[in-house]
């Protein structure tokens, strides 16, 4: 038996009549971890950029003109349609059936892509049901644990603007957009805003990790112990450290308040926390976006040098 039949019977034991599977992970990375390869592992298929609609009897996936040939000679056209991603939204609605349920997990989809599966089930007098557990992860047997590296420092002098500074001028946007706490679950935007690198993902600097910013105050940064010991005490003016797991425990803590998220860039699980717990969310973009993309001096001088030395090599 394949690993797609396995979830086939997955989803006949529990009455799902189709299943979502994005190529992501919980911080909706397009580069990710090999534990993450959860598209692969159920296809076979090891392209940056994928979907697959997971039915009882049939399964489709979904590739970019990036991946056209790689698909072909990766995925066993015998079990598998294979599909463009432009078609993906379509081929969804067409295979939603009437009365049926829709497996998703809950930590690899965007709150905005979520309202849209919402809306299309609707559509189809169906309904979503979210997952406490992907069914890939409970059968994937040598699934690879999470990366476990060192965080490091990106020194000031590179970077060329302060943590402490990024953290007021965030702070001043949730002032001004009546938030109290912001979930940041972008790994690109908590390196950025903690002046902070990692080897979490291959030829990715990132560190996997959970960032909350309070309107005033210390960021709340939840991330695994070991892999902040050697810079745990350069952030500690800044920062409160907590368990990676800790992050739905936090939350229920402060609901008196409003928590915004990025609605394209934030899992929809932390929307499901709050909404749980009746507590207020608001979407903002994600307020690091702009000011990561407005290089300064320092900046824009590194990145002159890196490319001298990459022509040069």
């Amino acid at each position: 038996m394949n690993n797609l039949q396995k979830i086939q019977n997955y989803l006949k034991e529990n009455n799902i009549s189709l299943f979502i599977v994005n190529r992501t992970d919980e911080f909706l990375n397009e580069y990710i971890a090999p534990y993450a390869e959860r598209l692969e592992w159920i296809s076979n298929f090891s392209g940056s950029a994928g979907r697959a609609i997971i039915q009882q009897k049939k399964a489709f996936i979904f590739i970019d003109g990036r991946y056209t040939f790689q698909a072909h000679k990766q995925v066993d056209a015998q079990y598998y349609n294979i599909e463009h991603l432009k078609d993906y939204w379509q081929y969804l609605e067409n295979n939603i059936e009437i009365n049926s349920s829709i497996g998703v997990d809950p930590t690899l989809h965007s709150n905005s892509e979520i309202k849209k599966i919402e809306e299309l089930a609707k559509k189809k007098k169906s309904f979503v049901k979210y997952l406490e557990k992907n069914p890939i992860d409970n059968l994937w047997n040598d699934q690879p644990p999470y990366p476990q590296s060192q965080a490091f420092i990106h020194e000031e002098k590179y970077a060329g603007k302060s943590s402490i500074d990024k953290l007021h001028n965030l702070q001043s946007i949730l002032e001004s957009s009546s938030i109290d706490y912001y979930i940041l679950t972008s790994l690109d935007s908590i390196a950025w805003l903690l002046n902070i690198r990692g080897n979490d993902i291959l030829y990715t600097p990132l560190i996997l990790s959970f960032a909350i910013i309070p309107r005033s105050g210390k960021i709340e940064l939840f991330v695994d112990e070991y892999k902040i010991t050697n810079i745990k005490k350069k952030l500690y003016d800044i920062v409160n450290f907590h368990s990676f797991n800790d992050i739905k425990d936090y939350l229920i803590t402060i609901n008196n308040s409003v928590i915004g998220m990025d609605e394209d860039r934030t899992a929809y699980n932390f929307h499901k926390i709050c909404n749980d717990n009746n507590i207020s969310t608001k979407y903002l973009p994600d307020p690091c976006v702009y000011p990561k993309a407005q290089k300064n001096p320092i900046e824009l001088s590194g990145a002159r040098n890196a490319n001298i030395r990459d022509g040069l090599s």
